[in-house]
């Protein structure tokens, strides 16, 4: 009875090590240092510092390019200062290492109204909707992308999603009726 309880004693003494040599792994000190430069980059952000903030938010990028908040982070800081280029690069970034993320999604379409792709910025919205879709403010921004291409009755549609996932969103009001008139 005593060798039954010192072997499954072992057993899950071994199997809780395996766990946390397992887990250790993916909260390495790579990625501590890389979340610590982050949260640095998004502070020197938020101070309106965003030269420094991108400087950091680069260094945590290339200690772990597995930290996708890293890539998002970075991104804003880009958007910000209008290199919406170098947005869309690290948004692509964060989108390939975590692609189930609406707001990625989102935030890379917008990028592309900046710079004008139209079926880029459709395939993006597109993307955030069916990563949730409940996410309202993509129907509005793919209807404003379907009007760019020259299709209303799409836009319609988009414009009306947008109503009925978030009703209390007054633009997407204010632009179904003007689209309609």
């Amino acid at each position: 009875m005593m060798k039954t309880v010192l072997a499954h004693s072992t057993k899950l003494a071994l199997g809780s090590l395996m766990f946390a040599l397992l887990t250790a792994g993916n909260c390495s000190r790579a990625r501590v240092e890389s979340i610590n430069h982050m949260n640095e980059g998004v502070s020197l952000a938020q101070q309106q510092r965003h030269v420094d903030a991108v400087k950091a938010l680069e260094q945590a990028t290339a200690i772990d390019q597995t930290n996708e908040q890293a890539f998002y982070n970075l991104a804003l800081v880009h958007i910000e200062l209008r290199n919406f280029q170098r947005a869309k690069e690290d948004l692509e970034r964060a989108i390939a290492i975590t692609p189930d993320v609406a707001g990625y999604h989102k935030k890379l379409g917008t990028v592309l109204m900046q710079l004008e792709d139209w079926n880029g910025a459709k395939e993006a919205f597109e993307a955030s909707i069916a990563a949730d879709p409940e996410i309202f403010k993509a129907y509005y921004k793919l209807a404003q992308v379907f009007e760019k291409l020259e299709d209303p009755q799409n836009a319609l549609h988009q414009y009306t999603a947008a109503i009925e996932h978030g009703p209390r969103f007054l633009e997407a009001y204010s632009a179904l009726g003007r689209l309609y008139a």
